[in-house]
């Protein structure tokens, strides 16, 4: 009788091991497919990181520099001094010719 168990037992254990490799296949089946669907999703995820790096990179390119900043800086404040410098003449002109008009009309009257 211990025989007959046995042999029931190995087959009873073949059988599981069957079962149990198939399932493991599966298994494996299954968590290669997901990898290759999860690399495939990172790829595209990466490939619109790298889209939006290099198009914060060609706009950076567009900024100005701080010293390209100064510059402009500076010439805005050259063209002030001119601008100054002409409405204080035009000022002074102004009132010569006020002065001017005076005198000429005295003068008539």
């Amino acid at each position: 009788m211990s025989r007959y168990v046995n042999i029931k037992t190995g087959k009873y254990v073949d059988k599981e091991i069957k079962y149990l490799r198939k399932y493991l296949l599966a298994l494996l089946k299954k968590t290669a497919s997901a990898l290759k669907l999860a690399r495939k999703e990172l790829k595209i995820r990466l490939e619109g990181m790298n889209e939006i790096r290099s198009q914060l990179k060609d706009q950076a390119e567009t900024f100005a520099t701080k010293s390209d900043l100064e510059s402009i800086e500076q010439k805005i404040e050259s063209i002030q001094k001119i601008i100054n410098m002409w409405v204080g003449g035009l000022i002074v002109l102004q009132f010569i010719l006020a002065i001017l008009v005076t005198v000429i009309f005295k003068i008539k009257l």
